[in-house]
């Protein structure tokens, strides 16, 4: 303290005197914000060390205050017991004051140099523009908006954005934006509120500019009416953004807004082929998350287009494998298609006479579809042809099995085609009078016939079951009439 009072600071050099000075005013914020700590310094020596701070700080302006636009300025303001909303409105007023002394004494190169040390340089514009420093927008405007340095675009941003919210449309309509470039149109554009106001006035004033509009403009905190979010979503789509139409349709269900069908469909198809970073080949787990959260909505529309949301279902699968999702189509697809079944068993499985490359690197994304053929495979417990009481249609059924055997049988598939479909008849019910399986599925086992679907068959009803195989060998003892003819294959 004595060598502090006795130093004269115009002796000091300039480095090592901004140091002394930056270590008094943040122990002289600490003191004065915890005074009531254990470890406080007194009142008196708190008050002391706040003359030295005067004394040292710097004469530059923007040394003296670039402090006030940092990350420790939390405690700058009040004590501990201020509120958070007065801490912020003294800090906001301090700020004010120190950008127009920069720009009283530096001019607006002093305040972009200024904003270069800020961690947010967008609100050095915004506090400007409020302290109406800058009168002629031309000192910044549309220049600075096309700035290759992004602080000063920042800036420019910044203030454009405050004067439009605080000016409304006399602000708007001093602009010359039919002058402008449309590069200069978009900037300003996204800078203003994300509404139909602000995208209809690029339309009609400058409309070569609304193409890199929707390419550009931020959503993030957007309050539109369902008019204007259809309008957004479509743009923003047309502009090949899908994950941020994808984030605003989320927002919007969740805010119990109703989305028409066909554009959350649309949306779900694009967001769905580019949810994965491709730099890191995984996929971006909020988008999977929101993608399953619209696919929900899509699912509980029964008007909606079943068959799309079949496919939609299906991409989205092997995504969202770990995101609770649930297909509510796929089953039905698959007991109605044979040419989807055919599909399932080929992501999962190679042909017959594929070799294994066991020094390739599996490729991920085929190895996640193929995780999510086997999970929905394994899922699935319908019998193709079973009516609404329960009972099976025989030519029905036999015409799925064909159908499907045919198919793999093409893709050199047809072994284990057969597998999965012994498996799956193990799901069979059993006749009214208690015979199991029922007669349509005994039949279709007796006339395909081979080892793989007897082997399917048997190791489906012992996983279901997971009783001894000599339990259900007397099950099947006591239902089926040609047991005599079948070798099984264990």
């Amino acid at each position: 303290m004595k060598w502090l009072a006795e130093t004269d600071p115009v002796g000091l050099p300039e480095p090592g005197r901004d140091r002394i000075w930056g270590g008094i005013r943040h122990l002289v914020r600490e003191h004065r914000f915890f005074h009531d700590a254990w470890w406080a310094l007194p009142a008196k020596i708190v008050d002391q060390l706040a003359v030295f701070e005067e004394k040292l700080a710097p004469s530059n302006p923007i040394a003296r205050f670039k402090w006030l636009f940092g990350r420790d300025g939390f405690r700058a303001f009040g004590h501990s017991k201020t509120p958070y909303e007065e801490r912020e409105r003294m800090r906001e007023q301090a700020q004010s004051q120190a950008i127009e002394t920069v720009y009283r004494t530096k001019g607006l190169t002093g305040v972009l140099e200024l904003a270069c040390d800020a961690s947010i340089p967008y609100m050095i514009g915004v506090l400007a523009a409020r302290s109406k420093l800058i009168p002629d927008w031309q000192e910044l405007l549309p220049e600075k908006l096309l700035s290759r340095d992004g602080t000063v675009q920042d800036v420019a941003l910044g203030y454009a954005a405050a004067r439009a919210q605080s000016e409304g449309e006399q602000f708007l309509a001093s602009l010359p934006l039919e002058n402008w470039t449309a590069e200069a149109v978009a900037e300003i554009a996204g800078a203003f509120n994300f509404a139909s106001d602000t995208w209809n006035m690029v339309r009609n004033r400058r409309p070569e500019a609304e193409a890199l509009y929707w390419k550009r403009v931020r959503t993030l905190g957007a309050q539109l009416n369902e008019g204007e979010l259809e309008d957004a979503v479509r743009c923003i789509l047309k502009a090949e953004r899908p994950l941020v139409a994808l984030d605003l349709l989320t927002s919007a269900i969740q805010g119990k807004k109703k989305v028409p069908w066909d554009l959350a469909a649309d949306t779900v198809d694009a967001a769905s082929l580019v949810s994965v970073d491709h730099a890191l080949d995984v996929p971006l787990q909020e988008s999977i998350w929101e993608l399953c959260e619209l696919t929900k909505y899509l699912q509980n529309d029964p008007a909606g287009d079943q068959e799309r949301l079949t496919k939609l279902e299906w991409r989205l699968l092997p995504l969202a494998r770990h995101n609770d999702f649930a297909p509510k189509t796929l089953h039905a697809e698959l007991g109605r298609n044979p040419g989807f079944f055919a599909e399932v068993i080929a992501a999962q499985f190679r042909a017959k006479g594929e070799p294994r490359d066991e020094q390739k690197l599996a490729d991920p994304r085929k190895q996640a579809l193929a995780e999510a053929a086997h999970d929905l495979l394994d899922s699935w417990v319908g019998i193709p042809g079973t009516r609404a009481d329960g009972s099976i249609d025989f030519a029905t059924l036999k015409n799925w099995v064909d159908d499907s055997r045919q198919i793999c049988e093409a893709n050199d598939r047809l072994e284990i085609c057969d597998v999965m479909l012994g498996e799956q008849f193990s799901c069979a019910p059993p006749d009214p009078d208690g015979t199991w399986p029922c007669e349509a599925a005994r039949e279709i086992l007796e006339a395909v016939s081979t080892d793989k679907i007897l082997r399917g068959f048997d190791c489906g009803v012992a996983n279901q079951a997971g009783h001894a195989l000599e339990e259900h060998d007397e099950r099947w003892r006591t239902g089926a009439r040609t047991r005599k003819e079948i070798q099984w294959v264990c």
